[in-house]
């Protein structure tokens, strides 16, 4: 039933229009039921005609599932659901059905039948709906309520068993913008685990992206996204969306725990993104945020969380988002974001990425002494051996006596030697049909990067 698209069955059968209808479809206002309009202007009724399971009702946003029969007061039906293999679905109380329905179903219960009257105003108005719907039509419909669960703001394959699932409790500011990623919220929020509460807190603020470092699970990030200011919802975050299987001991949470979460957006405020900065001074602020929150998560050994904020930084000062007349002075925020940067993809052991990285400053800063020493360690990673001793000798070069690029420049030709024995054996054998057996070659230095770092003094991030 939805206002700009065709009812929901719009194929139905000629042999269903000409079905007689039951006796509970009439003509008759005194057979209608309960004025249920918002209003109480009589432009809405419902009859009940079965009584449904429970005391629970949809909310607005939560995904329905009905069979229904629509008919006009003459008794003519123009839709039905009744012969389909499925039922028919939609998220209720946002405007995709007419207001008749959206009205109703927030009524119903799990398995009650009823039958609603919707006078124009509640259905389809002055306009009607191409031929089978007259302009001015009051309708009539049969509709059974058989399940529902909240709007899927994860949209996984799995199904909503799976996914997060918001219920609107009181709707927020219909004219509210969306909440975007690294957008500043403050809330009330309470968390719950098979009814006992295990989190609480009030007019709490804290940036969306970094749920995890106040024990807020990625869930709530995303149900939060999906929400108006001032609404209130509830969120059902199943296991893989809130801890998952090793749960969360501080929190008193076991693995595989379903949680619900009640909460109110009281406010928040979205950063602008990249390319909306009115000038170079606010981009070296907001960077310079965004350094000095990542510096803080790493200090803490949140590292994946230090590295989106570096990113984010990154982002802001990139050179594809400025002119060029202005790129020099953002050059040593953007230079010190990409070092750190990859100081986090090393502590990831994400070697290649750390490689390209310490290659795209050494673009614009060519003397870059720590970008040239990182970029060497990266490349011992990934077997770039002679690049990584070109990157050694340029060390002791910018910095003679450099301790960490000596031992490692001698560590990398070793390495290198290793390989083209390997190499030539590996050749060798290929004539005699022996090959070296993988199991028996020595393992790569990385699992020993961090320890190298911490050796040679490169593990702290840009301060400045």
């Amino acid at each position: 039933m939805a206002e700009v698209s065709s009812p929901p069955d719009s194929t139905t059968e000629p042999e269903q229009v000409a079905t007689k209808a039951p006796s509970y479809f009439s003509a008759d206002k005194s057979t209608w039921g309960e004025d249920i309009s918002p209003s109480k202007n009589g432009s809405l009724f419902k009859n009940l005609l079965q009584e449904g399971e429970g005391s629970d009702t949809p909310l607005v946003g939560d995904h329905v599932f009905v069979h229904y029969e629509g008919r006009l007061l003459d008794q003519t039906m123009f839709d039905s659901s009744k012969g389909n293999a499925t039922p028919f679905e939609v998220d209720v109380g946002l405007g995709q059905v007419i207001k008749g329905w959206d009205t109703v179903i927030l009524t119903m219960k799990r398995g009650e039948v009823c039958v609603i009257t919707c006078l124009p105003e509640m259905a389809y108005g002055s306009e009607g709906f191409q031929d089978s719907i007259p302009p001015n039509s009051t309708l009539q419909f049969e509709v059974q309520l058989l399940s529902w669960h909240g709007m899927d703001c994860t949209k996984d394959p799995g199904g909503p068993d799976v996914n997060v699932l918001k219920s609107v409790i009181r709707e927020g500011n219909k004219y509210s913008s969306e909440v975007k990623d690294s957008a500043e919220v403050t809330v009330h929020i309470s968390g719950k685990y098979q009814d006992n509460e295990f989190f609480k807190k009030e007019n709490f603020s804290f940036s969306i992206d970094e749920c995890l470092e106040y024990n807020i699970p990625h869930g709530v990030e995303l149900g939060i996204k999906k929400m108006k200011k001032e609404e209130i919802c509830k969120l059902c975050v199943p296991p893989n969306f809130a801890f998952g299987d090793t749960g969360n001991p501080e929190l008193g949470i076991p693995p595989n725990a379903s949680l619900v979460y009640e909460i109110q957006l009281l406010s928040f405020t979205n950063l602008k993104d990249a390319w909306d900065y009115d000038n170079v001074e606010e981009r070296v602020t907001a960077a310079t945020k965004f350094k000095a929150r990542g510096t803080a998560l790493l200090s803490k050994d949140k590292v994946e969380l230090a590295l989106q904020s570096y990113e984010k930084g990154y982002a802001v000062v990139d050179t594809e988002n400025i002119d060029e007349e202005n790129r020099p002075d953002t050059k040593d925020i953007r230079i010190a974001l990409q070092l750190n940067i990859s100081l986090c993809q090393a502590k990831k052991l994400n070697f290649l990425d750390q490689h390209k990285t310490c290659s795209k400053i050494l673009e614009e800063d060519k003397d870059n002494l720590k970008a040239t020493f990182r970029r060497g360690m990266a490349g011992m990673e990934i077997s770039e051996y002679d690049q990584s001793i070109a990157d050694f000798k340029r060390v002791l070069e910018l910095e003679p006596g450099n301790k960490g690029a000596v031992k490692l420049l001698d560590h990398t030709k070793r390495l290198l030697k290793e390989q083209n024995d390997k190499e030539r054996k590996m050749y060798a054998s290929m004539f005699s049909k022996t090959f070296t057996d993988p199991k028996q070659q020595e393992p790569s230095v990385g699992s020993n990067n961090e320890q190298l770092m911490e050796t040679t003094g490169d593990n702290n991030p840009e301060l400045d």
